[in-house]
């Protein structure tokens, strides 16, 4: 039986953190969400397109607000969390991918970890589209929060897509200056889901998430398009807003890395190839596509920093990739792949890292929420 202090009876104090609580429904998997607030946070501001509001009742609620500011996240802390301390679980902490929040992402797999007996904390950040560095902050305050509430020394990391590269950075010595470095043997199990570590494209084979895209106003459809501009019409209607380097979509700007020499675009395609590598400038086409340079260059080619820079040996790495196609996704590799994410990439990893490689039939958001999956997250933390 763990040895505990007082810690995870009140919260922590920070002259500069501010905590609020908000207390869920029964029916949530939360038994309460705290709102941390840094006063004198350097984190850079970020903005919103209305469709990249927050929109899950019990994340309003806990922001207060539907456009939360960037000095703040939620901290989730999944039912009978003081409970399973006792048992001496390391705590684990979850974090979503884009374009989801922790409750939307881990309704599933959050009540499956406590069931096991596992103390379960999860992260929503505020815009969900925002730059890694931002991402990969908020998860360090979270740690630092977590360890003191419960005073255990390290804590166990699953992030899903997007939340898995904010993870895996967060383990790395990549910093932007205003960020807080990794602590030696601060986590112990890192469990990636569908993360792109090697990057990915699949946005810019996917021709069809224009259509999904051009909307400036509806939730379900926060996605980036990456055309600028679109005939209408006779009219071309300009879309760089709601484009990838239009300045609301950074993250996908900052995992974009071409895979075209290991799984080529038809010749024949010629929609998505000029997609893909651009349009010509005499803006003759139906649309206008900056391509995939342009796109890695506005995301500062982040993953390729990233991919030199490798996971803390200290951190147990288990790297998951899904097989399956998603259903309302064409196949846009024929290489192996979750239908966003190649596995290649799911599995990229350097030498020194203590990494176990695992597969499921799943495609990209099954791998969160499926059983199998669920029962894999499990024996990997309690392996």
């Amino acid at each position: 039986m763990k040895a505990l202090g007082l810690g995870w009876l009140f919260r922590p104090k920070s002259p500069s953190v501010e905590v609020t609580s908000y207390v869920p429904p029964e029916s949530s998997p939360w038994e309460k969400i705290d709102l941390l607030v840094d006063r004198h946070s350097a984190i850079p501001d970020h903005h919103f397109l209305p469709k990249q509001r927050q929109m899950t009742p019990d994340v309003k609620e806990a922001f207060h607000t539907e456009f939360p500011l960037a000095n703040s996240f939620l901290l989730h802390h999944g039912r009978g969390w003081n409970k399973a301390l006792f048992y001496n679980r390391t705590p684990v902490i979850l974090i979503h991918g884009a374009g989801m929040d922790a409750t939307t992402a881990f309704d599933k797999l959050a009540p499956a970890l406590v069931a096991a007996g596992h103390p379960v904390f999860a992260v929503t950040v505020p815009h969900n589209q925002w730059a890694v560095e931002s991402w990969c902050h908020y998860l360090g305050a979270a740690i630092r929060h977590v360890k003191t509430m419960t005073d255990s020394r390290r804590v166990n990391l699953i992030g899903h897509s997007l939340g898995g590269i904010a993870a895996s950075m967060y383990t790395t010595a990549l910093r932007a200056p205003w960020m807080s470095h990794y602590e030696d043997r601060e986590v112990d199990k890192l469990v990636l889901l569908g993360s792109p570590r090697a990057g990915f494209d699949a946005h810019l084979r996917f021709t069809g998430i224009n259509t999904v895209a051009f909307n400036r106003d509806d939730p379900r459809k926060n996605y980036p398009m990456t055309w600028t501009a679109v005939r209408v019409g006779w009219v071309k209607v300009n879309t760089k807003d709601l484009s990838l380097v239009g300045g609301y979509f950074p993250a996908m700007c900052q995992i974009t890395r071409s895979w075209d020499e290991e799984d080529p675009i038809p010749d024949e395609d010629t929609q998505t190839r000029m997609t893909y590598y651009g349009t010509p400038p005499d803006k003759s086409s139906d649309f206008d596509a900056p391509g995939i340079e342009t796109v890695m260059d506005a995301g500062g080619r982040f993953i390729e920093r990233l991919m030199a820079s490798p996971v803390s040996s200290d951190v147990k790495l288990f790297q998951v990739a899904g097989t399956y196609p998603l259903p309302d996704v064409p196949p846009l590799y024929a290489l192996p792949n979750d239908g966003y994410v190649l596995r290649e990439s799911a599995w990229y990893y350097h030498a020194s890292e203590q990494v176990t490689f695992q597969e499921l039939p799943l495609n990209h958001r099954e791998l969160v929420r499926a059983r199998s999956a669920v029962q894999l997250i499990i024996k990997d933390l309690e392996g």
